[in-house]
């Protein structure tokens, strides 16, 4: 059972990361050439983006997964099948419903956002809704079925292969014709709403393999007890796994509004702000990969399993997330100006992309402690304190952002974010009576990264005095690359030797066994 977490966890960390750096690729020149405001476009509208793929890569299958994790324990073949049939008719109306409102709403949402010019892409992306029953029954029944991954591991890459060369190849015609901002805007929505394509040939293909399994599920009749708790239950675990989708829509709507400058100089420092949420999701990637893997498992351990183990379950996700999401905010925080240098071409924002570094940790803390929280005490608990949060980041906003700009609006997320995270661990650490580290556990942690930033500052010192006296773009790309090298050794030969990560966490690592021979055979 643990093993069919790690193995799920490996999966989709392993497409999560490759889907974040093609999407860390494909930003780089798509915000070259359509500039600030061309980015600002896109970031307007990606919340929406962001609602589409949840829903059919995370909330519904994830509800749908322990369903039918449920139903095989208890050897109901006869209810999964009522499951499946069910999950494809809500969700088809569900999704057309979506569909209808932010493609005839769109002029409201657009006023809202006190831009009209938004109507056009937001249009041609709300035809993405229409590709989510296929995609989110699909993955939601390998995942249940046989905590199956890869199909949602290769689904998930595919899609964003497809959406980078769409996106990438039109950006440089748009280029090539010297087109405005909101043209490179709708064009990259338009490369966001056909990518689904690609999952659904690739899902198609897996159901293929498994036709006889799968072929009886459209013909069932539907449940309405399994009609509600899909919605019910998808609907939460999708707005809680949006968590900074939510925060950054709070931007979308306030941000501009409160900066009280020129439109066109406050669309571009929105531009420099939406920069840092490309690096928060990329590091969050394992936080996401940790939760979609172990709610079917969970799901199957609470039938059987005692309190005590179960609780114990709750853990080593938690831990993990804590481990890696620090390591990659203070990572990224370290290098945050050379960084900025090498994607964006300039050192806009580098103080505010520096202080939403933080938001990685909290935002892991986020995704895993909701679906924690979710599983223990029911779904709808994360999303209210998320809802409380959100009416306080758009508290902060108003009272920060009109006199430190872009800065405040950062100083906000991180409060109201951090907020957030501290509320979950706290719930669960009293809910059952976990306690993710000891003291010298903490100790270990904090003189990893501490240690980390010691050897990048050395490090950047080193290549500023002896080979690079002037630091230009390529330059600070190599630099970036080199430190983030160092600074993962660094930081992973003190979680092996200081006891954080064992040897049984260790060999489901790539290479697991070598580490575990070079670090694991002594101890600090």
């Amino acid at each position: 059972m643990e093993r069919s977490i790690w193995r799920g966890t490996f999966i989709l960390t392993g497409a999560a990361l490759i889907i974040k750096v093609l999407s860390a690729l494909y930003r780089l020149p798509y915000q070259n050439l359509a500039g600030d405001v061309g980015f600002y476009v896109y970031q307007q509208i990606y919340p929406f983006y962001a609602l589409a793929t949840t829903m059919a890569g995370f909330g519904f299958p994830i509800v749908l997964s322990k369903l039918i994790a449920e139903a095989r324990s208890k050897q109901d073949k006869q209810g999964i099948e009522v499951i499946v049939a069910t999950a494809i008719k809500v969700l088809s109306g569900l999704t057309c419903f979506l569909f209808l409102v932010s493609f005839f709403g769109a002029p409201l949402i657009a006023r809202l956002m006190e831009d009209s010019q938004l109507v056009r892409p937001m249009r041609i992306l709300s035809f993405i809704f229409l590709w989510g029953p296929f995609i989110a029954v699909s993955r939601g029944y390998f995942q249940g079925e046989h905590l199956n991954m890869k199909p949602t591991g290769v689904s998930q890459v595919a899609e964003q292969t497809l959406r980078v060369v769409l996106v990438l190849g039109l950006s440089v015609w748009l280029f090539i014709q010297s087109a405005g901002p909101y043209v490179f805007g709708s064009a990259a929505a338009f490369g966001s709403m056909v990518a689904p394509l690609a999952s659904t040939l690739v899902l198609f293909w897996f159901a293929l393999k498994a036709k006889d399994r799968l072929r009886f599920s459209i013909k069932k009749r539907w449940d309405g007890l399994i009609a509600k708790r899909l919605l019910s239950e998808g609907g939460a675990y999708t707005i809680a796994s949006l968590a900074l989708v939510i925060f950054q829509f709070v931007d979308v709507l306030s941000l501009v509004p409160f900066l009280h400058i020129h439109w066109h100089a406050a669309k571009a420092l929105k531009g420099v702000y939406d920069r840092s949420f490309p690096f928060i999701q990329m590091g969050m990637a394992l936080a996401v990969a940790l939760a979609t893997s172990s709610v079917p498992v969970m799901a199957k351990l609470k039938e059987v399993a005692t309190k005590g183990d179960f609780n114990a379950q709750l853990k080593q996700p938690m831990r993990l997330a804590i481990i890696f999401g620090s390591a990659a905010a203070f990572g990224l925080l370290f290098i945050i100006k050379e960084t900025n240098l090498f994607l964006f071409a300039d050192q806009s924002g580098t103080w505010t992309l520096a202080l939403m570094c933080l938001n990685i940790l909290s935002a892991s803390i986020v995704v895993i402690g909701s679906t924690m929280l979710q599983g223990i005490r029911g779904v709808w608990e994360p999303v209210i304190y998320l809802v409380i949060m959100a009416v306080v980041k758009l508290g902060l906003n108003g009272l920060l952002v009109p006199s430190l700009g872009i800065f405040g609006a950062a100083i906000a997320t991180v409060l109201s974010l951090g907020g957030l995270a501290l509320i979950l661990m706290m719930r669960l650490k009293r809910l059952c009576q976990l306690r993710f580290f000891n003291v010298k556990e903490y100790m270990v942690l904090i003189c990893a990264l501490f240690s980390m930033f010691i050897v990048i500052f050395l490090w950047r010192c080193g290549w500023s005095l002896w080979v690079f006296h002037h630091v230009g773009r390529w330059e600070a790309g190599i630099m970036v690359i080199t430190s983030i090298g160092w600074g993962a050794v660094v930081f992973l030969l003190w979680m092996l030797r200081g006891g954080l990560l064992d040897e049984k966490d260790m060999q489901h690592f790539p290479a697991g066994k070598v580490l575990v021979r070079l670090f694991l055979d002594k101890k600090i």
